[in-house]
């Protein structure tokens, strides 16, 4: 007799040609939970054709996925009754779908809507233009529940929502853990002499300050062999180019653009992560903790939560006082054993904090509720 599914559940994605570190980790979840099944787990790729086949096929390979890829909002509100959902699940705030906010509670009254609030700017109010204001404040009057990701701003976000809804409570839940591949990002057994710093280049994630501190201790990195790495694409990219030609830095650092990071972080020692705001829980320094790096990161939001001082130390945002912890890191790492040590350290902090059946968990006590 086959057991009656519990929960139809419809995830509705946006997919640009530069989709980040949310959309990545919940295909991963979904991928997971889609095992599970009390679940009917359906997914709508919305986005130029190109975009959602690639996504589709580098993360939603689960074959008990049902997948959908539209192009336009209209088709979204079209197919979503034929699927019998009792769960419409968004996994970022998106402006190109306030015309589907506007009218999803029109065509679907009694089901349910959850968002998963992925961005600190949002949960603090800061917007990057009065259309992300009215999109960000449509969804707070339609949704039922919201899973915050950083626990330090739900107040903030409770008092965003009673600010436009009085008379709504909303319920709003938070997770004990984030998650990452614990299988694909695993310490190599030789890790090399490099340092990383793996992000969008746009100014919140301070890749200049990152160069410059390179700079400043480029005669300490030469003298022990360290290179350095710059992964990751965006506006600022031919800046650091140009800086790195004109301080005479090719000779130690390489830019890659984006690639997978599973080739590179195994093998490095040190990652950088200088988010402006909030670290916690970029994909990227996850990442780099499961593959057994040493971590500097900025000490910001909920950054705390993931960093251990056995395995990494937090800086603030001037230039000296990084340079001061980035030498520090290289005498700490330059010694392989010490290294190895660390590397041991940082991979059981991951074990013990990313796994992705806890955060499934999390999700599925929210649409249980």
């Amino acid at each position: 007799m086959v057991e009656k599914l519990m929960k139809n559940i419809c995830f509705i994605i946006k997919v640009t040609n530069n989709y980040g570190g949310a959309e990545r980790r919940f295909a991963r979840l979904i991928n997971y939970i889609s095992n599970d099944k009390r679940y009917k787990i359906s997914v709508i790729l919305v986005g130029e054709s190109s975009n959602t086949k690639k996504f589709k096929a580098e993360y939603l390979i689960n074959k008990n996925i049902n997948i959908f890829e539209i192009n336009n909002n209209i088709k979204v509100l079209a197919l979503i009754p034929k699927l019998n959902v009792d769960i419409i699940h968004f996994i970022t705030v998106n402006t190109s779908f306030i015309f589907l906010y506007t009218n999803l509670k029109l065509i679907k009254k009694n089901c349910e809507l959850i968002l998963s609030l992925n961005s600190y700017d949002l949960c603090l109010g800061e917007y990057k233009n009065i259309l992300q204001k009215i999109t960000f404040q449509k969804l707070l009057k339609i949704v039922n529940k919201i899973d915050c990701l950083y626990p330090s701003y739900i107040e903030n976000v409770k008092k965003i929502s009673q600010e436009i809804s009085t008379s709504k409570d909303l319920k709003i839940f938070y997770p004990e853990n984030s998650f990452t591949d614990l299988d694909k990002f695993q310490p190599s057994d030789n890790k090399n002499k490099v340092i990383v710093f793996a992000s969008r280049l746009i100014a919140q994630k301070n890749p200049v300050l990152a160069i410059k501190s390179i700079n400043e201790c480029r005669t300490i990195i030469r003298a022990n062999n360290y290179k350095v790495i710059f992964a990751g694409g965006g506006p600022l990219y031919s800046n650091l180019e140009e800086y790195i030609k004109n301080h005479n830095l090719e000779d130690i650092v390489k830019m890659t653009g984006n690639v997978d990071l599973s080739n590179i972080l195994p093998k490095s020692r040190i990652f950088l992560s200088l988010q402006e705001m909030e670290n916690y829980p970029s994909q990227s320094l996850l990442e780099a903790i499961s593959s057994g790096n040493y971590i500097i990161a900025s000490d910001v939001g909920d950054t705390k939560r993931i960093i251990d001082e056995n395995f990494g130390m937090l800086t603030n945002l001037k230039l000296a006082e990084l340079v001061d912890r980035l030498v520090e890191a290289i005498k700490f790492t330059n010694d392989s054993k010490k290294m190895s040590e660390i590397s041991t350290r940082s991979r059981e902090f991951a074990i013990k904090n990313f796994k992705i059946s806890s955060y499934a968990e999390h999700i599925k006590e929210i649409w249980s509720q």
